[in-house]
């Protein structure tokens, strides 16, 4: 069983073209316990359209993701309303990620990694 420590002991991959795709650093931002709105996204993960990103995750990919409306000061201190998304974090739905992260994306354990893991069903 796949538990949120697992994520933290994954590492990005090491390539010449700049790492992860955007996409991976954002689920892998998500299944390390953290939280993200759209204005937090383009500091944290340098993601620019957040929604898009989770729309593909979810839609493409099958990955369970929660959404929540906050409100939030925007310019001028003005309120503005968007969503706050995490990770579902069902069994099912952490094993998806982590097998995205690491047998997909190439992310890799700080220590031996186990062999690769099955694909989970309707991939």
């Amino acid at each position: 069983m796949i538990n949120p420590q697992d994520f933290h002991a994954l590492s990005e991959p090491l390539s010449i073209d700049g790492g992860a795709p955007k996409i991976a650093n954002v689920l892998y931002f998500l299944t390390c316990g953290g939280t993200l709105n759209r204005f937090e996204a383009e500091r944290k993960v340098h993601d620019h359209a957040l929604n898009s990103t989770v729309s593909e995750l979810a839609n493409k990919s099958g990955i369970g993701i929660l959404r929540e409306w906050e409100t939030v000061r925007g310019k001028d201190k003005k309120k503005t309303r968007c969503k706050r998304y995490s990770i579902d974090p069902a069994p099912g739905n952490l094993y998806r990620c982590y097998w995205l992260l690491r047998d997909v994306w190439g992310f890799t354990g700080r220590a031996i990694d186990p062999p690769s893991l099955p694909a989970p069903e309707g991939v």
